[in-house]
C-alpha cells in the first residue's frame, strides 16, 4: 500500500473532530433566541459546593 493511500485509509476511519463552538453559539449568532446563562450566585454555589466535596474527599487520602 502507498503512503497516500495508508492516509486515506486513516483519514477514514478517525472519528469527526468535536467542534469548537456549541448549538447555543451558533443560534445566538444567527439572533435566535438561547438559554440565559446561570446567574453569579448559582455559579458561586456551585463552585463552594464541589470545593466541600473535593476538600472532603482529600483527607482520606493522605
Amino acid at each position: 500500500m502507498s503512503a497516500p493511500a495508508a492516509l486515506l485509509a486513516l483519514a477514514c476511519y478517525t472519528a469527526a473532530p468535536a467542534p469548537l463552538v456549541g448549538s447555543d453559539v451558533h443560534r445566538a449568532l444567527r439572533g435566535e433566541a438561547v438559554a440565559a446563562a446561570p446567574a453569579r450566585q448559582a455559579v458561586a454555589e456551585a463552585v463552594r459546593d464541589a470545593a466541600a466535596l473535593h476538600s472532603r474527599g482529600r483527607r482520606h487520602g493522605r
